[in-house]
């Protein structure tokens, strides 16, 4: 037994601490339904194994690559970029359920045993480090280094692979600290709806709900932390902050989103792809 290289996603549903029984119960429903899909959207025949494992409003969510991939490092990029745009789709499903989720990512060292729910390593701590520390916001906040390693491989893939311009920008960083975090709207950047099993996601509807909720929570706080004692504003103003850089990402991942191209027809695909494979030929 001993460390293997993965990654981590450590993930906490916001705003639980002063709910009722029913208010809870319902979060945990959606909160560890959806767990249960993402895990159960694993392929088992892919390059790597999916883990979760979900307690109250929190879980960690573990990839690591099977051993006949270990030391491939264009392999290991692929796999986490896509265990990225996974991660959105959860994302997306909760914020149209009306919570808001805060997280870290980290590829590091850590050891886990499925059966018996056991892990912990440097991975494991350093994402939840993140969450707790400095996420701060509900941003999923990606490591220095993990950011780095991604940017890179997103910006080569778009290089190489004209195609691969139509995913957008994965990734969005904050200019209050110039941190990376996972851009979950981005999934909308063709498509403004799309299917996600039983769910059906529609950026209009999910970006009027949660901005709406989180103005009148905005509205609310702003109108007590006037009238309220000044000993008991600290913890009213950070909820409010909360929500105003959620309303901060919804309007810019809008923006960005409705400047993007229109999807390409079949024909422009075609010829695109086309072209691609022509210069491959030359090389």
């Amino acid at each position: 037994m001993k460390y293997r290289k993965g990654l981590v996603y450590f993930i906490d549903v916001l705003g639980t601490k002063n709910s009722n029984f029913d208010e809870l119960y319902k979060i945990a429903n959606i909160f560890h339904n959806e767990l249960g899909n993402t895990q159960s959207r694993h392929n088992p025949n892919s390059v790597g194994d999916r883990h979760v494992m979900g307690f109250s409003d929190c879980a960690y969510i573990i990839y690591s690559l099977k051993n006949d991939h270990l030391g491939n490092e264009d392999v290991r990029l692929k796999y986490i970029y896509t265990s990225i745009y996974n991660t959105a789709l959860m994302l997306n499903i909760f914020t149209n359920n009306g919570f808001l989720c805060r997280g870290g990512v980290c590829y590091d060292d850590l050891y886990y045993e499925k059966d018996r729910n056991v892990i912990f390593g440097p991975a494991v701590n350093q994402s939840y480090l993140l969450e707790s520390k400095h996420a701060v916001v509900p941003r999923i906040l990606l490591s220095d280094e993990l950011a780095k390693d991604i940017l890179q491989f997103d910006e080569k893939l778009k290089k190489e692979t004209p195609l691969a311009v139509q995913n957008g920008n994965i990734l969005m960083q904050d200019p209050a600290d110039n941190k990376f975090f996972i851009n979950y709207l981005n999934m909308f950047y063709q498509h403004k709806e799309f299917g996600a099993g039983s769910c059906h996601l529609v950026l209009k509807d999910l970006f009027e709900l949660s901005s709406h909720s989180s103005q009148r929570i905005i509205d609310d706080l702003t109108e007590k932390i006037a009238t309220c004692e000044e000993g008991k504003q600290s913890s009213l103003v950070n909820i409010l902050e909360k929500h105003k850089w959620q309303l901060w990402y919804l309007t810019s991942a809008l923006t960005f989103l409705n400047s993007a191209p229109p999807p390409l027809t079949e024909q422009e695909l075609m010829e695109m792809f086309m072209k691609q494979n022509c210069y491959r030929d030359r090389e």
